[in-house]
């Protein structure tokens, strides 16, 4: 299982294409604003009583992606990182590399490692410039410093920085980090509040099918292609059937905590019902009582649903069964 943990809506920067980290223009009224998170902001001890509760009772070691907002910038980031590492979790941040001073002391205690990283040099937002620099920058020194950890760059892709894209693949493979990608997207209602973009961003079946083909270019022609894309199937799949495509998260063995505590519908998407749960109420309760109102929460919530074009819960395709 994938567990997602929002561990912040704080971040440094604002980047064009996400708005969990601001206040946003037509945000639903039942929608908490960010003030809310920041003062119900979780402490470290409430994320490993959570992450030691989902240990015992995933029957295969979940994964768990530290996010946020920006997760450094967490008051307990040292802490929790430490704690995991004592405990044997698996685990990797999601980082936009500006504090990379931070994450370099800590590399003893973490596992994995992945920074946004986008394909630069036309008309990037300035801020999405910046952390790609610096991702590039953290992701080589951490192989450097510990070559064992696994290195990641969440990559997006929209129409101005495709072309740009096979000079990044090029240094993914001479500096032994992997590439996650995926699709620049807007938001289909107010209630995806990780998803926005301005429209001259937004990838046409021109540009998808650019995409597609320079993909499976490097999937025929090269031994290297498992070795530098991570999931590359997911993205294919997204960019066969769309790209914009619908999932389950029942049937994605697929999990998302934000920082207040609550259940999400997923990365993109809040929820109306979903939220109502938080972790807390199930830590002295049985796996089984979490997925059957986690269950009966998602079916509501999917309603919400329009589909995007993210690849986040196609990484797994195991049934939402612990397993």
């Amino acid at each position: 299982m994938i567990v997602n943990c929002f561990l912040t809506r704080k971040c440094n920067l604002k980047c064009d294409y996400c708005r969990i980290t601001r206040n946003y223009e037509g945000m639903p009224s039942e929608y908490p604003r960010l003030e809310e998170y920041y003062r119900n902001e979780k402490d470290v001890e409430w994320w490993i009583k959570t992450i030691d509760y989902l240990n015992r009772n995933v029957e295969h070691d979940p994964f768990f992606i530290l996010y946020g907002g920006e997760p450094t910038l967490y008051k307990g980031f040292e802490d929790l990182v430490k704690e995991l590492y004592k405990r044997k979790v698996n685990f990797t941040i999601i980082t936009n590399a500006t504090q990379p001073d931070k994450i370099l002391s800590l590399l003893d205690y973490i596992p994995g490692l992945t920074c946004s990283v986008d394909p630069t040099g036309i008309s990037m937002n300035v801020d999405r410039e910046l952390k790609s620099q610096s991702g590039v920058n953290l992701l080589i020194s951490a192989k450097q410093m510990k070559p064992s950890i696994d290195t990641v760059a969440e990559v997006v892709i929209d129409k101005r920085n495709i072309n740009q894209l096979p000079h990044l693949v090029s240094l993914a493979r001479n500096s032994s980090f992997r590439l996650s990608i995926t699709i620049i997207e807007t938001a289909l209602s107010p209630y995806y509040d990780f998803a926005i973009a301005d429209e001259q961003l937004l990838l046409d079946q021109e540009t998808a099918s650019q995409l597609k083909d320079l993909l499976l270019h490097y999937k025929v022609n090269t031994p290297w292609f498992d070795e530098v894309f991570l999931n590359p199937e997911a993205i294919l799949h997204v960019l066969s059937e769309g790209p914009i495509v619908k999932c389950d998260p029942l049937k994605m063995n697929y999990l998302c905590i934000d920082s207040d505590g609550s259940l999400r519908l997923c990365l993109r998407i809040r929820g109306t019902e979903v939220p109502e749960l938080k972790m807390d109420n199930y830590w002295d309760k049985t796996y089984t009582k979490f997925l059957e109102d986690y269950s009966k929460a998602v079916e509501k919530d999917l309603r919400l649903c329009l589909g995007c074009s993210w690849t986040c819960a196609f990484m797994t395709k195991s049934d939402f069964k612990g397993a």
